[in-house]
């Protein structure tokens, strides 16, 4: 009974660790989040990252990726608000597709890059540091990319 009761409490530490199945946690001092094994990371410098999935061969492709940046926060209530406009003003045929103000902030949004229709799907934790972890990939993409956004940005965490 002893050895039963040992295997099972194993089972609950590894299973309870936080990071989904298929997925891998990157931590920093910062943050941490959670992102598909397969894909690889790249820190940059201060409170940013990049995470992306393994480069195609094929040139004609815009790779899925999640960034996470963080800025000090200004105290700014319409940091969405003035994010939309910047974004409107910088990505051709911006069409926004959900708006969601909660904390996270989420907006949705399909636009133009390098010829490419991409969706980005932003979100923006309001906090001592403001984290913005948006996901990029091509319209086509985003129905199978949509639920590994949302388990990355679910298990985002902010350290400050």
């Amino acid at each position: 009974m002893k050895t039963f009761f040992y295997v099972f409490l194993l089972f609950l530490l590894f299973s309870c660790s936080g990071v989904p199945e298929g997925f891998k946690k990157y931590d920093s001092e910062h943050f941490s989040i959670s992102y598909p094994e397969a894909w690889e990371s790249s820190a940059g410098k201060g409170e940013t990252l990049a995470l992306f999935s393994q480069k195609s061969e094929d040139i004609q492709k815009i790779n899925p990726a999640i960034t996470v940046s963080g800025g000090k926060n200004e105290d700014d209530e319409d940091i969405l608000e003035r994010s939309t406009i910047i974004l409107k003003e910088s990505i051709p045929d911006y069409q926004e597709i959900f708006l969601d103000k909660g904390n996270p902030s989420r907006i949705v949004f399909k636009g133009k890059l390098n010829d490419f229709s991409c969706i980005w799907d932003v979100s923006i934790y309001k906090g001592k540091t403001d984290y913005f972890v948006t996901g990029l990939c091509e319209e086509k993409d985003y129905s199978k990319m949509k639920s590994v956004f949302e388990v990355s940005v679910k298990s985002f965490k902010a350290m400050k």
